[in-house]
């Protein structure tokens, strides 16, 4: 989610791109709805089963509801049903205080949610764009402040993270690599909760519980 005026971004969950406004701007949420294809979504890390489209919307709509409950402006991007993974906008880009970041996509089979995604952006902020070779989701970016931590995985790559430096480095964000093993994204295996604390799951690398770990262990791994 996201709004206009100064904002803060915290994009946390895999379903929407948000940040929170001052008291005199609504607070808005970009979310999408569950496609008619969400059975063919790409699968990496886990096994195909069947998928319950309507108890899939159903929660989706609850989420929604939450939002709205919390305060945001719920702003419904166009369905896709042709994009089994549309409802996941976060992936298409990142929202940042002084502009939103596109790229291209590091499944190509999901290169067509972007457009969408970049029009409604612009509404409150200026929209940059990262050139091919460069993928990236963004699912494997964790914002700390004026860190970006980006995870090197499957759907993001070293051009991505060069050219996401050279761009933020005069709006004074770090960009932080971080390599990302057994899990899709960054934020699939952890998500900043604030005081400089990130937690993080290991569940797919050890058998173990959800740790915290200081932000700054991040910049090490």
């Amino acid at each position: 989610m996201l709004g206009a005026g100064p904002v803060t971004e915290h994009i946390g969950t895999s379903s929407n791109i948000y940040a929170e406004t001052n008291t005199q701007v609504p607070r808005i949420a970009l979310t999408r709805a569950v496609s008619e294809s969400l059975a063919r979504c790409e699968l990496t890390y886990l096994h195909r089963e069947p998928i319950d489209l309507a108890r899939a919307r159903a929660q989706h709509a609850s989420y929604e509801k939450l939002l709205e409950s919390l305060g945001f402006d719920v702003v419904r991007l166009a369905t896709l049903d042709d994009q089994p993974d549309a409802v996941f906008v976060e992936d298409a880009a990142i929202a940042l205080d002084e502009l939103a970041i596109v790229a291209p996509m590091g499944a190509p089979s999901r290169a067509g949610e972007s457009a969408s995604v970049a029009k409604a952006l612009g509404r409150w902020l200026p929209v940059h764009y990262l050139e091919p070779p460069a993928t990236l989701d963004g699912g494997d970016v964790l914002r700390v402040d004026r860190r970006l931590f980006v995870g090197c995985s499957r759907r993001t790559n070293g051009p991505a993270l060069a050219q996401l430096a050279r761009l933020l480095s005069s709006h004074d964000y770090q960009v932080v690599p971080v390599t990302v093993t057994g899990a899709l994204h960054l934020k699939s295996a952890c998500t900043y909760v604030g005081n400089s604390t990130v937690v993080v799951s290991y569940w797919r690398m050890i058998a173990g519980p959800v740790i915290l770990v200081p932000t700054a262990s991040l910049a090490r791994s």
